[in-house]
């Protein structure tokens, strides 16, 4: 089939898999604190898909970088990875007190108790990967071992539908299950080759128009293929939450409460985690590990306000790490900011070792610095072997240029405590070098 059409026709199975996941999910009906938390979820995943650049003008560039459903580190992985724990919680749950069917065999609910068990592992292992970014290391393996699995998974699922008197629960399990895999792989594979082979658009008149221009409507597929994805674990979420059993032995009411809060105090953790790796853990290092230092950008916008060294003092051929902590107080303008490090020798400010980077923190570009809090950026200097051992000032320069970055634009510093050697050069820390032994 033509790529274009395709992606067309992926498109419009997420929309209808969106459609059928939504009646099958008020037709099983889950129980009142279920239905809250799930039209809360997909409220929200319904704000986000609005708030997506180009759907909506006007957003700020860090809004538009945290909130946007494609990339790393964003908002949307944690709350993917809260909800993708949340189910697993509540596949586990199930595994341990499963649901029973009319008419099970005792063959059946242990089959049943372990389909669970391994579904909730390996919703828990979809949840480290959305932060490890595991399948980005080579996604050749992991994307067809993931349609490989999912395709196990669906089909035992279906054959335990057959068997079960709540079908429309496992019809919206199903549901979701298809939203992640069309969503998550088919849409992306496509999306990758049309991207880097270009789109064919040998096609009837009426469509050619369409598909020569279907950048213009790449935005609304990127959106597309996060969107179904999230909401695909929400249905999962839904379905298990659904088949989890209400009735509480006497008795027993505590425990079941403790074994309820388990998925949202799980998910509350994630969320936590996340905030705390983006954002807290730079800070607490800038104040209990760093060494202070001022340089300020942009009129005050931005500001070095600490680094640290690890590995120095070093010896010739070996690695220091410097790691920077910045810090944005309003939001950064267009273009992105790029940084590089330079070890240079005194007195002549000779470079012996260099780290350039297109990105100026090390999880998040400068567009996507949220004003108020500290971002660091991790840089390495590998000494050469033959380096001389002695003093040396390491210089900072932020600046912004276009690949391949044959011609740069340095931004000048507005104000520092340290030593400039030209407007947009910074000696902001020295290095010292001794004898191997």
């Amino acid at each position: 089939m033509n790529d274009f059409l395709l992606l067309v026709s992926l498109s419009f199975a997420i929309l209808t898999l969106m459609v059928v996941g939504l009646v099958l999910l008020w037709r099983a009906r889950p129980g009142a604190n279920a239905r809250r938390l799930l039209l809360f979820l997909l409220t929200g995943e319904l704000l986000l898909a609005a708030l997506q650049p180009g759907i909506l003008p006007g957003i700020a560039s860090y809004l538009n970088w945290n909130l946007n459903l494609g990339g790393e580190y964003r908002l949307a992985v944690a709350l993917v990875s809260a909800q993708l724990v949340m189910a697993a919680v509540a596949a586990l749950k199930l595994a341990w007190q499963p649901g029973s069917d009319a008419g099970d065999s005792v063959l059946l609910a242990r089959v049943k108790g372990l389909y669970w068990l391994v579904l909730g592992a390996g919703l828990l292992f979809l949840a480290v990967d959305e932060f490890f970014l595991i399948h980005e290391t080579n996604q050749e393996f992991w994307r067809p071992f993931y349609l490989l699995i999912g395709a196990a998974v669906g089909l035992l699922t279906l054959l335990l539908m057959l068997r079960s008197s709540r079908r429309l629960v496992y019809g919206q399990l199903l549901s979701g299950m298809a939203l992640m895999v069309t969503g998550g792989i088919l849409l992306d594979i496509v999306k990758g080759r049309v991207r880097r082979l270009g789109v064919r658009c040998d096609l009837p008149d009426w469509l050619v128009g369409i598909c020569e221009s279907w950048d213009t409507y790449l935005p609304f597929m990127h959106m597309l293929e996060e969107v179904g994805e999230m909401v695909g674990v929400t249905f999962l979420l839904g379905a298990f939450l659904t088949l989890l059993p209400q009735n509480v032995e006497p008795g027993r009411r505590l425990a079941r409460r403790l074994i309820d809060s388990a998925g949202p105090l799980a998910a509350a953790l994630v969320l936590a985690a996340f905030a705390a790796w983006m954002w807290l853990t730079p800070a607490v290092q800038l104040h209990f590990s760093s060494e202070r230092v001022l340089v300020e950008y942009l009129d005050g916008d931005l500001a070095l306000m600490g680094y640290r060294l690890e590995g120095a003092p070093a010896s010739p051929g070996e690695r220091v790490d410097v790691i920077l902590y910045l810090q944005a107080r309003r939001a950064l303008p267009e273009p992105p900011l790029l940084v590089s490090l330079h070890a240079l020798k005194l007195p002549d400010f000779e470079s012996i070792e260099q780290d350039d980077d297109p990105q100026i923190g090390t999880l998040v570009p400068s567009t996507g610095f949220v004003p108020g809090t500290i971002v660091h950026k991790a840089m390495k200097l590998d000494l050469p072997e033959d380096t001389p051992t002695g003093h040396y000032a390491l210089m900072l320069r932020i600046w912004t240029g276009e690949p391949p970055w044959t011609h740069t634009i340095g931004v000048d510093v507005s104000a520092t405590d340290r030593q400039l050697i030209n407007p947009d050069m910074v000696l902001f820390a020295g290095l010292d070098v001794i004898a191997g032994g």
